[in-house]
């Protein structure tokens, strides 16, 4: 569709060239029209008109590269009645598509996530074999915007060269490199993969690989990692620069908390038996019984094995809502939420029955009396008079159950997530990137999730403080989630080793790595674990493993650079149109 609104083909040289004419199932078989009724006859009879930046400029060139043909002579359709408007300058282009209400054009990334107001210009997702994909940091950052591509360098391998284009890579990544970067129309890399890119080319700000090869465990092995979303940031990390000089094959999966408690017990309904089970919450009393604070002997799945548990961060779930709009411009108005008001917008259970299980109702000063609405006016006459729309995990998430165990006081007895509200049920994925790209389309939505999805999409998202044990708003930041002052959001995030003496002789030197390296996990947006707690996981839990079970007085647990290239930036055209088991407690576990 996009190929045929910019297009300078006719529609029978479109199809020779592989064009698909049902992405137009209303075409009126003249080539010299191109109406948005044409893609649809819901749609009015208005003539498309078609913008963006110059033909000649980087933007209009990927924008040529990606969606037009394999033809070198098929452009944009600058012979088209009223023809191409292109803008010498973003401001020229937002004037004419506020001022066109039948135009579309296309910008920069740069542009999009720093200057455009998405209250004059809305993005325009795109549809890929049925997949949705909208312009968000998160989805360019992760490779998944359709609409993207890395831009690299690849560097002589050469040891006098290199001393000199290092130096030029420190600068790119650095912070006045990435404001460079974007006033050019391009997006830096994530942190994250600024330290993997240092580290391959050995530059001053990448981890030395004497120091990596001092960690390898035996050559040729595999790890494998499975399980919650939260820290599934923090082992692609780790196995990334891990893997760069140290000879494993090191595999990572998502699927939620609960997916990584079952797979690492070899139950095979989760998915393949994993050496890792990655956890964003505690064990449940279902899923396994606690020895020694920390080893867990599975009840699911094969019992006979068991998984050392290993705090690899310190996360602070957070809750987001998108950087302009109804709920941005309400919780400007509060300050942030209080735990009451966050569980209202959120519970299944009514006024009363919330009132009745300790809820205070003084924190919904404006309350219709209709249970049935959850309105941002609500909690203030002057916020918006508009639903809450309510976004977060699904329930195979350990995010979604610390939400839950935290925030439901009264989940114990039924008390869960509004599935059931009329029209705004709660949205939920085991996809983060999919619930940032909710509060992104719906200006009224708010949702939450682990830190690192608000810190990789912070130039577009806000993030909610909230009231603390001591009465005081707080946003989550490193410091307020590692000072404990972001309470009752700030949470431990977890590693669980199968216990078994061949698999902990690739796995625990990968940990040892990890938790060593807490510039790493920063990278990511977390918050590191101190380092004397580091010191003794590492003596009590993984130095001295394996581990028996608590039936055995000893003896093991039955279940127990040839060339060198830098990605260096992302460079986007984004179309616009207008218009949980409670275990005693472990003294080294408090925050």
């Amino acid at each position: 569709q996009l190929r045929w609104i910019f297009s300078s083909f006719t529609e029978n040289e479109l199809i020779e060239d592989g064009w698909n004419p049902a992405s137009v199932p209303n075409a009126d078989g003249d080539p010299t029209t191109h109406l948005w009724s044409e893609l649809n006859p819901a749609c009015e009879a208005t003539e498309i008109i078609i913008a963006g930046p110059p033909v000649d400029s980087g933007s209009a060139l990927l924008f040529d590269e990606l969606v037009f043909g394999t033809s070198t002579t098929e452009t944009f359709d600058v012979e088209r009645p009223g023809s191409f408007f292109s803008g010498v300058d973003n401001a020229e282009l937002v004037d004419f598509l506020t001022s066109n209400d039948a135009a579309i054009g296309f910008f920069d990334i740069g542009f999009i996530f720093t200057t455009l107001d998405v209250e004059k210009l809305a993005l325009v997702s795109l549809n890929v074999d049925g997949e949705i994909f909208k312009a968000t940091v998160d989805a360019l950052e992760s490779g998944e915007y359709p609409m993207s591509r890395l831009l690299y360098y690849s560097l002589y391998n050469d040891r006098a060269s290199l001393e000199i284009t290092r130096n030029l890579v420190e600068f790119i990544f650095s912070e006045d490199g990435d404001l460079v970067t974007k006033d050019n129309g391009y997006w830096p890399l994530p942190e994250s993969k600024k330290m993997i890119m240092t580290t391959r080319i050995q530059s001053k700000s990448g981890i030395p690989k004497s120091t990596i090869e001092s960690y390898c465990g035996p050559p040729g092995g595999t790890i494998s990692i499975a399980g919650s979303s939260t820290v599934k940031p923090i082992a692609e990390l780790w196995s990334e620069i891990y893997s760069t000089f140290c000879d494993v094959e090191i595999t990572v999966e998502g699927g939620g908390s609960s997916n990584g408690a079952g797979r690492v017990c070899g139950d095979e309904e989760r998915g393949m038996p994993v050496d890792i089970g990655d956890m964003s919450r505690e064990w449940q009393d279902s899923e396994a019984t606690s020895y020694k604070g920390f080893v867990y002997e599975c009840l699911e799945g094969d019992v006979t094995r068991s998984a050392i548990q290993v705090d690899v961060a310190i996360d602070g779930l957070t809750v987001a809502v998108a950087h302009s709009g109804h709920a941005y411009e309400c919780i400007q108005i509060l300050g942030g939420l209080t735990t009451d008001q966050l569980r209202w917008i959120y519970s299944s259970y009514s006024d009363q029955e919330l009132e009745d299980s300790g809820w205070d109702p003084q924190s919904v000063p404006n309350n219709d009396g209709d249970s049935l609405t959850h309105r941002w006016s609500e909690l203030n006459e002057g916020c918006a008079d508009i639903e809450i729309r309510i976004a977060g995990p699904d329930d195979a998430s350990g995010t979604y159950e610390y939400f839950l165990e935290t925030i439901m006081i009264d989940h114990d007895n039924g008390e869960t997530f509004d599935i059931l509200r009329p029209g705004f049920s709660y949205f939920n994925s085991e996809d983060d990137g999919l619930l940032v790209d909710y509060i992104f389309t719906y200006s009224e939505a708010i949702s939450y999730f682990g830190y690192n999805y608000f810190y990789e999409n912070q130039e577009a998202l806000s993030s909610v403080p909230i009231r603390n044990s001591t009465g005081v708003f707080v946003a989550p930041t490193p410091e307020t989630i590692g000072d404990g002052t972001y309470n009752p959001l700030a949470r431990r995030i977890y590693m669980n080793l199968l216990n078994d003496a061949e698999v902990l002789q690739r796995t625990v030197p990968f940990l040892k790595f990890g938790l060593k390296h807490p510039e790493v996990v920063v990278a990511t947006g977390y918050v590191a674990v101190p380092e004397d707690k580091v010191d003794r996981m590492v003596a009590v839990r993984l130095e001295s493993a394996p581990h028996s079970s608590s039936e055995e007085t000893g003896g093991l647990s039955g279940g127990a650079i040839a060339g060198i290239v830098v990605g260096s930036l992302v460079f986007v055209c984004a179309v616009v149109v207008f218009m949980r088991a409670k275990q005693p407690a472990d003294p080294e576990k408090p925050l």
